[in-house]
């Protein structure tokens, strides 16, 4: 749905079209970058931000994923993170899910490899 300038949307209807919009603009991909507020409730998921001088990204990894992990995340540790991007509902905010996580010496192995 292309939204027009004289369209009236709901709050549910604008974060489905933004959801919509970020996931079909961006594949999945990887990022290199430094965690930060690295949290692990009781629900086993892990949240975190991913981090470079500039900027931050909101960040998720679900406990089917997580369990998996060879490691502990920790704050400040580098990461090479493989995911895709979402808008959650019903509050619209922008968090990046990620599935795939390697520590900083693999990490610089797969980037060289795709090279």
């Amino acid at each position: 749905m292309q939204p027009r300038n004289n369209d009236v949307f709901t709050p549910s209807q604008l974060n489905t079209l933004a959801r919509d919009l970020l996931e079909g603009s961006f594949p999945a991909i990887w990022v290199e970058a430094e965690l930060g507020s690295v949290a692990r409730p009781a629900s086993g998921h892990l949240y975190f931000t991913l981090k470079d001088a500039r900027a931050q990204l909101r960040a998720a990894m679900f406990r089917m994923k997580a369990q998996y992990l060879k490691f502990v995340p920790r704050e400040g540790m580098r990461v090479l993170v493989r995911g895709k991007v979402t808008c959650t509902t019903p509050v619209a905010s922008t968090r990046w899910c990620w599935t795939t996580w390697r520590k900083p010496a693999k990490a610089r192995c797969v980037a060289r490899s795709r090279n």
